[in-house]
């Protein structure tokens, strides 16, 4: 990794944290007491594909 790598996924991290917690700021923090497991369940499931497809190589094409 590249410092200028570095420095683009530290940026990104920061602007992901920010939008979080206004996000959090416009919704309100009852409407995250409000989620069921079912909820939490596929909010996780998508962070994950969102993180996984933001990836410039994807695991399989690192492998082949």
């Amino acid at each position: 990794m590249t410092w200028v790598e570095a420095g683009v996924t530290v940026l990104a991290a920061l602007a992901i944290y920010v939008v979080l917690i206004l996000f959090s700021r416009l919704v309100g923090p009852r409407s995250f007491a409000r989620l069921t497991a079912f909820d939490f369940a596929v909010t996780v499931a998508l962070g994950a594909v969102v993180g996984a497809s933001s990836q410039r190589h994807s695991p399989r094409a690192a492998s082949a």
